[in-house]
């Protein structure tokens, strides 16, 4: 008997694009080492565009469907199929993880007999472009494995305004920044205590390792209606770790100059790293703030992304 692992993700919508495999490849036989059994996996429907969320940092989950067939002698667990992924973009590889299988989906296959199952693609794709995915399966004996490769997947992640924005000091980097949309009323000493923060995440989309310099955030707060907005610049960042391409660190900031009652608000960024001599824009969002001092946001979904350096 032989089981299944899954790569885990962050909850998300289902994919705008999700379509059938007319080119798809030829199913792929996988062996265990330490018996005769075998299966063959073979993809049958993948997304080919997601649309990237700046909440999650990254694109929206995506799911595909793999067809698994026993050739083997005896019964096979579908808790015994590793299945794992590889992602690059422009050459760089994003970071991927192993999941695990949805609800409901787990069983054994008598000889002879086919499934369908059905997996989360459990990469960090945290940046617009597109992307070679490869998808590989392998049956468990002892240990995870890397498997046979089963596919490889063209996926284009897509944006519109909300988009990380490129450092120009720096090829290949892109910042933003994202918070939660609403909390409640605040006093001046929390805001400035910062139980309330903006997330600002920094993706390094280049082939080589990246050191930050110290920086500084600075903040639009404008009020819905109102013609006035209120500036503020936070404390000096210090980024205190080395970003592997590919990869993503984020950084809790206090937001300066916070809104001083309930209402509809724009938070609007700006990034200027030390030493140079003009400033990125780094996205914006939306803040509600509610006539209620108890509602203080939880933590945000991008707290958990493969590959990201978290609070």
């Amino acid at each position: 008997m032989y089981r299944i692992a899954l790569l885990i993700g962050c909850h998300a919508p289902a994919p705008r694009s999700l379509s059938s495999r007319d080119d798809a490849p030829t199913p792929v036989a996988i062996a265990r080492r330490d018996s005769m059994s075998s299966v063959r996996v073979s993809l049958i429907s993948s997304p080919s565009r997601l649309r990237y969320r700046p909440e999650l940092f990254g694109a929206e989950r995506g799911s595909l469907t793999l067809q698994v067939t026993n050739d083997g002698r005896t019964a096979a667990s579908l808790d015994d199929l590793d299945i794992g992924f590889s992602a690059r973009r422009e050459g760089v590889a994003f970071p991927c993880r192993p999941a695990t299988a949805p609800d409901g989906e787990h069983g054994t296959l008598q000889p002879g007999r086919s499934a369908k199952v059905h997996r989360d693609i459990s990469c960090s794709l945290s940046l617009p472009g597109r992307y070679d995915v490869d998808v590989f399966a392998a049956l468990r004996d002892g240990a995870l494995t890397k498997g046979a490769q089963i596919a490889r997947m063209s996926i284009a992640v897509e944006t519109a305004s909300d988009a990380p924005a490129a450092i120009p000091s720096m090829p290949g980097v892109y910042a933003v920044i994202h918070g939660a949309r609403k909390v409640g009323a605040l006093s001046d000493d929390a805001w400035k205590r910062g139980v309330y923060r903006v997330a600002l995440a920094v993706t390094n989309g280049s082939s080589e390792v990246v050191r930050l310099p110290t920086a500084r955030l600075s903040f639009l707060t404008l009020r819905r209606g109102s013609p006035l907005g209120c500036a503020g610049e936070s404390d000096t960042i210090t980024f205190d770790r080395d970003i592997l391409p590919g990869q993503t660190q984020v950084t809790r900031v206090t937001l300066a100059c916070a809104p001083s009652e309930e209402g509809n608000y724009t938070v609007l960024g700006h990034l200027t790293l030390e030493g140079a001599t003009t400033g990125t824009d780094v996205g914006g969002f939306s803040l509600e703030v509610e006539n209620d001092s108890t509602f203080i946001p939880s933590a945000p979904p991008f707290s958990d992304r493969p590959g990201s350096i978290c609070w």
